[in-house]
């Protein structure tokens, strides 16, 4: 569950843009605080846009990497597209964070429409996880 607003790393780093949040500078980060307590892992399914190997992302839990390099495909105004990774919550209190970086080498910026978290269930089907909650 989403426990607060986005928190951005500089207040120039982002602005809303074509319907979506925009990552405009490289190395820029937003952080969305969760609470996860009764998870064991959790699904992230991030729907954005960028310009592939131009837009390179870098996800975190609580500082830990959970995916790096990843480059981000879609179209910001009307095919964005969805990629999912897993969050370990394990014991997460109120003070946990998955945190999402432009990466230093990008030069393009980052389109992000929306973040859902579901549960993942322990058969691996992903169409049939519950939604947790969604952040818009």
């Amino acid at each position: 569950m989403f426990t607060g607003q986005p928190e951005y790393s500089h207040k120039r780093t982002g602005n809303f843009a074509y319907n979506s949040w925009r990552l405009t500078i490289p190395g820029s980060k937003v952080s969305f605080p969760v609470e996860l307590d009764g998870h064991d892992t959790v699904l992230a399914n991030f729907t954005w846009a960028g310009w592939g190997a131009d837009t390179i992302v870098n996800i975190y839990f609580n500082d830990q990497p959970i995916a790096a390099g990843h480059e981000v495909h879609g179209h910001a105004w009307n095919s964005p597209a969805t990629d999912t990774f897993e969050i370990p919550a394990g014991n997460c209190s109120d003070s946990c964070r998955i945190t999402l970086e432009l990466d230093h080498r990008s030069p393009m910026v980052l389109f992000i429409k929306d973040l859902t978290l579901t549960d993942k269930k322990p058969d691996d089907n992903t169409d049939e996880n519950d939604e947790i909650t969604k952040e818009e």
